[in-house]
């Protein structure tokens, strides 16, 4: 069975993975993230219960608290990605093993994914350790377990996603508090940032076609449609979320007006919108887990250095 696992799994994955199992820090962010969770279910249940008086729940109440347990949960895995990944190649590089690792006879790009892989290994571990709370509304009814288990395959596909750039910038950078703030900022950009553009775009858009209806170049004013520019959107996590979410809860019609209201793009793409953009961060994912691996060959390192040598050699020549 080991020699079996030698060839089926990373190296670097299962060093980091038995390293992780015996540290107590993850015991300590498990017991702090279920914690959560287990007391925003239970208030939760608490307040249906008994403060409105009903031993009985609508529908319509099982849907509020599925949307609340994932979504606390969802900013939780986004908030814990940095923190497993945005050190995993600059901290062995603070400890002085990374050269080390480097002379082995695996490839770089292996190397970052195994570093990667055990970044979403930890989280793979949180998302099952919550499947008892998440549970709680199978107790009432409504979401079936199609729903929570699309619900978990996205919660390790957005793992993979924001933890690439963790690995890409742990890669970069030298200091690990470097690459998580660079990790965060992104994290920052994709998910508030892609929505700032789009709104700006469609508020632009707006202003414009009025000042054009103003001059009388338009008889009537129209509303700005940005088309398949509001596509962007598919490299945000917390709209692939609302558009899992809003599936689950059969309220797809609302997800299709909100994105209809910035752009018009074919009906099929609204309701694949889950499995493509899905499809996109991991295609994303691999091209940057690529260039992790840029980052970390020695061989490139050395041709940048010597380019960047030149070019300040023809910049002295220049100047004299």
């Amino acid at each position: 069975m080991e020699k079996i696992s030698r060839f089926c799994i990373n190296p670097v994955f299962l060093k980091e993975l038995r390293t992780v199992v015996r540290n107590r820090k993850l015991s300590v962010t498990l017991m702090v993230y279920n914690t959560i969770l287990g007391l925003v279910g239970t208030v939760a249940l608490y307040v249906i219960f008994y403060l409105s008086g009903s031993s009985n729940m609508s529908e319509d109440v099982v849907m509020i608290l599925y949307l609340m347990l994932t979504l606390i949960e969802f900013f939780l895995i986004c908030f814990a990605i940095p923190a497993y990944t945005a050190g995993s190649i600059s901290g062995e590089r603070e400890k002085q093993t990374l050269d080390i690792l480097l002379t082995t006879p695996l490839k770089p790009a292996s190397i970052a994914l195994g570093k990667l892989m055990s970044g979403i290994g930890s989280i793979v571990l949180l998302v099952i350790s919550s499947l008892p709370i998440l549970a709680l509304v199978f107790t009432i009814g409504g979401i079936s377990i199609v729903d929570i288990a699309l619900y978990m395959l996205f919660i390790v596909i957005t793992a993979f996603y924001v933890g690439s750039f963790g690995v890409l910038f742990s890669a970069k950078f030298k200091k690990t508090a470097l690459s998580t703030v660079f990790t965060y900022a992104t994290l920052i950009f994709m998910g508030i940032g892609t929505c700032v553009i789009i709104l700006v775009a469609k508020l632009v858009g707006q202003m414009w076609l009025e000042n054009m209806h103003a001059l009388g170049k338009y008889t009537q004013v129209y509303d700005a449609d940005l088309g398949y520019g509001v596509l962007l959107l598919m490299i945000n996590p917390g709209v692939t979320w609302a558009s899992l979410v809003m599936n689950a809860l059969g309220s797809k019609s609302m997800f299709s007006e909100i994105i209809g209201e910035f752009g018009t793009i074919p009906t099929w793409i609204i309701n694949w919108w889950f499995y493509l953009s899905s499809g996109v961060q991991i295609i994303i994912s691999f091209f940057v887990i690529k260039l992790a691996g840029r980052r970390l060959n020695p061989l490139l390192a050395k041709n940048r250095k010597s380019k960047a040598l030149k070019k300040k050699e023809k910049v002295v020549r220049t100047e004299e």
